[in-house]
């Protein structure tokens, strides 16, 4: 059902500013503080659904810091599930506004302090951080880090040894409070003209104010021993492929502005198979039967296109996937930044803004742009382009796909050395 807008009322009791900009740059950004983020308390207790659809709690009197997007989604629990107008919200401000407590970190000391750090974003975003995070423990080996994201990416983060806890979000405003800096980085890139261009490596140090070599500024991610097991033995039994053997490719980014056309894609994909390579495409389980589509549709019938979706249990298995690949090909998604904090080389389809912004600290990366007059373009959100066809960015279309595979014959010959 569509729920009502939030109150000014309400949204100054939250300490929300309504009048949000697009910055110049990080200062402008530091100046203006971390926006859309609150504090709210439960009226009651009750559970509330994740997008991965795990449940958690949030207990009635405890205030908790939440995007001011989950704020509204939850403000009127009881209406999302029955259908009608809630006998009591669900959410009420807190007592205490964020911009109050909050303590950015700016390059402080850090030995003996405690640190919070999150991002609501997905794996890339959640990526971009680590290298620094990285750095900031070899300077101070004895800070505690707090790390709050998404629980559907927590599996990953939890094997980075950089992390001392892992939370939830929404988490309890008692981390802020226990906290002696907090590293948020929301709006870092959404609102800040730097990030049209400069790397969000480099951005994330900016904002930090810290200074980490180039060559540092690579995620590390690891497996599970378990999970490469089972990933082995559904490439050898079900494909018939060894490590090394093929290339992963994805079709989709999490925005539509990023996704080309599956025909863009395909087009660099066919003179790949032309060329012998074998190709393992991969997506969420759940859109196993759309790709099975898709490859029938752009690829034929190719005994060297293999579909992993089915068998994409959990991320790890897409983490082991690429493990063992000797490359991956995809739009400007997560599988890019996870094939480098693999070691494994990546090629980027970028259309809107230029691959340079998200792969050049890569030492194993190479990537391809679309070419329009309007480009390049930084929208974010869920709208598709203004300028598209069907739905799609038409910088896609310009995309020359010869001139993508030998990018990737390439990248692979240097990589190999």
């Amino acid at each position: 059902m569509k729920l009502k807008p939030i109150s000014k009322v309400v949204l100054r009791n939250l300490g929300v500013d309504l009048k949000i900009e697009v910055n110049r740059d990080l200062n402008e950004l530091r100046k203006q503080g971390p926006q859309g983020i609150v504090i709210a308390t439960p009226t009651r207790s009750f559970y509330a659904v994740s997008q991965d659809s795990a449940s958690f709690l949030l207990k009635k009197k405890v205030p908790y810091v939440m995007s001011m997007a989950v704020f509204y989604q939850l403000q009127y629990f009881d209406a999302m599930f029955v259908g009608q107008k809630a006998k009591r919200k669900a959410l009420r401000p807190a007592g205490m506004k964020f911009r109050k407590v909050y303590k950015p970190y700016l390059g402080q000391e850090l030995n003996g302090k405690k640190i919070l750090v999150w991002r609501t974003g997905g794996i890339g975003d959640l990526l971009f951080i680590q290298p620094n995070l990285r750095k900031l423990k070899e300077w101070y080996p004895d800070c505690y880090v707090t790390f709050a994201c998404a629980r559907q990416y927590q599996s990953m983060v939890e094997t980075w040894d950089e992390v001392d806890e892992l939370i939830d979000l929404p988490f309890p405003a008692r981390y802020l409070t226990e906290a002696d800096y907090h590293i948020i980085f929301e709006g870092v890139i959404e609102r800040c003209r730097e990030a049209e261009t400069t790397n969000a490596y480099k951005l994330f140090s900016k904002w930090l104010n810290i200074e980490v070599p180039e060559e540092e500024l690579v995620p590390k991610q690891e497996t599970k021993p378990e999970v490469d097991k089972e990933v082995l033995q559904i490439i050898k039994e079900k494909f018939n492929l060894e490590p090394g053997d093929y290339i992963v490719a994805s079709m989709r980014s999490s925005a539509i502005i990023r996704t080309p056309d599956p025909q863009v894609t395909c087009n660099i994909l066919s003179k790949l198979l032309e060329k012998g390579h074998k190709i393992v495409l991969t997506d969420s389980s759940k859109h196993s039967k759309l790709l099975d589509g898709t490859i029938s549709k752009f690829l034929g019938d190719s005994t060297n296109v293999f579909n992993f979706a089915p068998y994409s249990k959990e991320l790890h298995s897409t983490i082991s996937l690429i493990k063992f690949s000797k490359l991956v090909i995809s739009p400007d998604t997560s599988l890019v930044h996870l094939a480098a904090s693999l070691d494994v080389p990546c090629f980027g389809i970028y259309g809107p803004f230029p691959g340079r912004v998200r792969l050049s600290t890569y030492p194993k990366a190479d990537w391809i742009e679309g070419r329009m007059d309007c480009a390049p373009c930084f929208t974010h959100g869920s709208k598709p382009c203004k300028n598209n066809i069907d739905g799609f960015s038409k910088c896609f279309y310009s995309i020359d796909s010869g001139q993508a595979v030998q990018k990737i014959e390439n990248l692979l010959v240097r990589s190999s050395k």
